[in-house]
């Protein structure tokens, strides 16, 4: 689970500093790894909007004990360079946890926190708080996966799984939150079991992944049937799941502190290491409008 890294992160925070600093470091990959661990002070009313694809969310150890603050940087998978939008408001030096996040058509963040639930960003206006979605209400757990999945034309479903709390003992399920309302609607049981926290990402033409139990699968947005595609080779855990381009990136925090992007294409056997940040990215997602 994502809380029992809590520690682990501000441990190592200064740990990785020193890392950072070597001589060697992405001498293994090739890849270029900043030398000093940015600080994304200014917020996002000051941030002119993102123009790459794919947004991620940064974590930091915040002054107060057990507190972390939050900030957007964005990655384009065509150059692997990464790019601060700003730090969000907000999520400012609190006592919580980005779980997953995810992207809708007009370019908000949703963001799904460990101890008060769904959040959204809008990084136009720098718009920032709590949703009125009470998941405990609705008999869902709250810790959801998120994912938007294009229909067309614009629009957009978000789609969720999480504990089903009706259920005796509780059940994963597949379900959709009505962005407009705030409700959630019952789509169908969630075809795995969810040990560990599942991440989503959707695709423009209906398409819903998910990393599961180390390896990539394929969600039926009707039946919530899963079909895996197989385990990765050298990628264990995710952070942060998006896709564009008919590719799947995967962010993941090593023991290193640092954050590396793995490319997957659907269909393909390999995994592509394509980036390396001292960034520690919590979650990552892309709009599935083009």
């Amino acid at each position: 689970m994502k809380s029992a890294w809590r520690e682990f992160y501000a441990a190592r925070f200064a740990v990785a500093v020193a890392t950072l600093a070597c001589a060697g470091c992405g001498g293994r990959t090739g890849l270029f790894v900043e030398r000093v661990p940015p600080s994304i002070d200014a917020a996002l009313e000051a941030a002119p909007p993102p123009i790459f694809p794919i947004l991620a969310v940064i974590q930091s150890p915040a002054s107060g004990e057990g507190t972390f603050s939050y900030g957007l940087t964005q990655f384009d998978p065509e150059t692997s360079a990464f790019e601060d939008v700003g730090a969000i408001p907000c999520l400012q030096a609190i006592d919580d946890n980005v779980l997953s996040m995810t992207v809708d058509c007009g370019g908000a963040v949703y963001l799904q926190l460990e101890a008060t639930g769904l959040w959204r960003v809008t990084t136009s206006k720098a718009n920032c708080g709590p949703t009125p979605f009470n998941a405990d209400a609705q008999h869902f757990s709250t810790n959801a996966a998120l994912g938007f999945v294009g229909s067309g034309g614009g629009s957009g479903t978000l789609y969720f799984v999480a504990l089903d709390l009706s259920h005796n003992p509780p059940s994963p399920e597949l379900g959709v939150i009505d962005t407009s309302t705030y409700t959630a609607r019952r789509v169908a049981p969630f075809g795995a079991a969810t040990s560990g926290q599942p991440i989503l990402a959707g695709t423009p033409d209906g398409g819903l992944f998910v990393w599961l139990r180390g390896g990539l699968d394929q969600v039926d947005t009707s039946t919530g049937a899963v079909t895996s595609l197989g385990p990765l080779v050298n990628v264990g855990s995710a952070d942060g799941l998006a896709f564009w381009g008919g590719s799947l990136y995967i962010f993941h925090v090593l023991p290193t502190f640092l954050t590396s992007v793995e490319r997957f294409t659907p269909g393909e056997s390999s995994v592509a290491n394509v980036a390396m940040t001292n960034r520690l990215i919590v979650a990552a997602a892309a709009s599935p409008c083009p």
